[in-house]
């Protein structure tokens, strides 16, 4: 799965290794009727959830983007389109890794890590810290109009 690839780039670990990080097996939308059997010995906590989800109400984080689902584009520094930036950085982190002249294997790995996160198209994840910190003014306010519209939320 992508974010198992995801995680092993990002601990510099392959999938084939058993001590990575791995995704909880459980970790799923569950059904409404799964919810309610998980939590019967609870029934206020999906009465309580359903409530909160029907107090929430529409919200426009950045202008122009109400009920939108937003993925950030990564513009890379230097110019260069996404997949020759990907390239031209997994190519220097080879080399920092494995020296000047890298084993067969070593490129093989590469290839097929570099491939995975392709298909799975993780290359526009890349920015969400950079998106989050050229936008913090708008989500700070966003934030505070949100806690004083709904200061149940975070109490």
């Amino acid at each position: 799965p992508a974010q198992e690839v995801r995680i092993c780039i990002a601990s510099g670990k392959t999938l084939s290794n058993q001590n990575r990080l791995k995704m909880k097996e459980d970790l799923f939308f569950r059904s409404s009727e799964q919810m309610i059997d998980a939590f019967r010995d609870a029934p206020q906590s999906i009465y309580s959830t359903r409530e909160i989800a029907d107090k929430v109400e529409s919200y426009d984080l950045l202008p122009g983007t109400r009920n939108k689902y937003f993925l950030p584009s990564f513009d890379p520094p230097d110019g260069s389109t996404s997949e020759e930036y990907l390239d031209k950085t997994c190519e220097e982190g080879l080399l920092r890794r494995y020296g000047a002249e890298p084993s067969a294997e070593a490129r093989e790995r590469l290839a097929f890590e570099v491939d995975a996160f392709r298909k799975e198209c993780l290359l526009n994840g890349w920015d969400d810290i950079g998106l989050t910190l050229r936008h913090a003014d708008k989500i700070r306010a966003f934030e505070a109009q949100r806690k004083a519209a709904h200061p149940y939320f975070f109490a």
